[in-house]
């Protein structure tokens, strides 16, 4: 009889308590670091929210494996990654309590964009052939992974195997996340896949290449906004750890209340032999997970979603023929502008917009506010087209994360308040 694959699942308030058992579950850090040893933690530093938001890894999380390393005798440590497409990653690394880490321990912070790219072959790869991975994470001895646990509109859950898409530069994120960059979002025969499917199977694809010795997802504060499956002052309080991404995943998405043979990333790495995604071949050591559901909500793009829950006073969504997750996350890049302003500005503190997604949607000629195709199928269909030469495009399958955000910056749309 072949040894269960070990998950630590482990329920608590408290992130160092919390994640010092999880690893002493699995046999202490000392299985993963070695003394002398260099070791970089990555974890998720999507966009500049600050750690009460739960939206980004908690910095006393990372803090806590900072220490279990230091404990180790590690030689040297760096806490690295990449921000969404349009954030600047010293200033992510910033608010999200990143820098504090780094000073109060003694340890360094890296954007990966400022290192060095070197590129792998991904042979067997179905969404990509080849990788860029940023040189100091090649050249590691200790490689952590330290995801945050949230629901996310294109692959269900963002766990320990998508958090690999923060190892990718802002470029390969956008042309494998969001299309080509001819904006072709189909399909082309005997091509990679675009869209959520080209997504979930590049970051399969990352994992048959680069492996992390450990795994450890922060659940601790969940995320305080229903885009990411959370809801105001959401404390799921767990931390689930081990080798094996694919197991992590799927104890975590159990943990979460959610489904994890519904997530099609799971699924697929699980056929390529990445890990195991059958609960039965998994140990959970710890809290008992038929005891655990932190309540976690199915993004609105796994769900029948109707263009009217949509409409607000000053935005006016035309939807053609869209699938749900461009649906789903149109609003998202306003939220974003939401949660990384002073004033928490709401998406009716921006002037009047027509947002137009999807292939075939019929654009009034009085349409109101400023005119946004967002998508490859409304860029392509009409962008450039008379009367709408003067439309703002958001190319992409979906588009990258701040499209709106960046229009904003760039002065393209406009606050009806000053933003701080």
């Amino acid at each position: 009889m072949s040894q269960k694959t070990k998950v630590a699942l482990v329920r608590g308030d408290d992130p160092k308590t919390s994640v010092n058992e999880a690893v002493n579950h699995l046999g202490g850090i000392g299985r993963y670091v070695r003394p002398g040893a260099v070791v970089v933690i990555k974890p998720n530093l999507c966009m500049p929210v600050a750690k009460e938001t739960g939206q980004a890894t908690h910095p006393e999380v990372v803090r806590a494996v900072v220490d279990l390393c230091k404990a180790a005798r590690a030689s040297r440590i760096i806490i690295g990654d990449t921000p969404m497409v349009g954030f600047s990653g010293r200033e992510v690394i910033r608010v999200t309590g990143m820098e504090e880490v780094a000073k109060d321990t003694g340890v360094e912070t890296l954007d990966f964009h400022e290192d060095n790219w070197v590129e792998v072959r991904i042979p067997d790869g179905i969404g990509t052939k080849r990788a860029r991975f940023p040189q100091t994470v090649l050249s590691c001895d200790t490689l952590i992974n330290v995801p945050k646990m949230k629901s996310h509109g294109m692959t269900m859950v963002t766990l320990a195997l998508k958090n690999y898409q923060g190892l990718m530069s802002g470029k390969d994120k956008f042309e494998i996340t969001h299309g080509a960059p001819d904006y072709r979002c189909d399909p082309q025969p005997g091509g990679p896949p675009y869209g959520r499917q080209g997504l979930e199977y590049a970051l399969v694809d990352l994992h048959r290449v680069l492996k992390s010795h450990l795994h450890l997802v922060d659940g601790i504060v969940g995320p305080n906004v229903a885009s990411w499956g959370g809801r105001p002052d959401f404390k799921p309080g767990l931390i689930v750890a081990g080798e094996d991404p694919v197991a992590v995943d799927t104890v975590a998405t159990k943990a979460m209340g959610l489904d994890p043979t519904t997530v099609n990333m799971i699924q697929m790495a699980a056929e390529i032999g990445i890990g195991t995604a059958k609960l039965d071949e998994i140990e959970v050591v710890g809290a008992s997970l038929s005891e655990v559901n932190a309540g976690y909500t199915v993004p609105t793009s796994f769900s029948v979603t109707k263009a009217e829950e949509y409409k607000e006073p000053n935005l006016h969504l035309i939807a053609g023929r869209a699938c749900n997750v461009c649906l789903s996350t149109v609003r998202s890049p306003l939220g974003r502008v939401t949660a990384t302003t002073k004033d928490a500005l709401k998406p009716t503190d921006f002037e009047e917009m027509t947002i137009v997604v999807g292939k075939d949607a019929v654009i009034p000629g009085d349409y109101r506010g400023k005119l946004i195709l967002y998508g490859n199928c409304a860029v392509r269909q009409y962008g450039g087209v008379h009367p709408f030469e003067n439309a703002i495009l958001c190319p992409g399958c979906v588009p990258a994360g701040g499209s709106l955000w960046t229009l904003w910056k760039r002065g393209q749309i406009k606050a009806l308040k000053n933003i701080q």
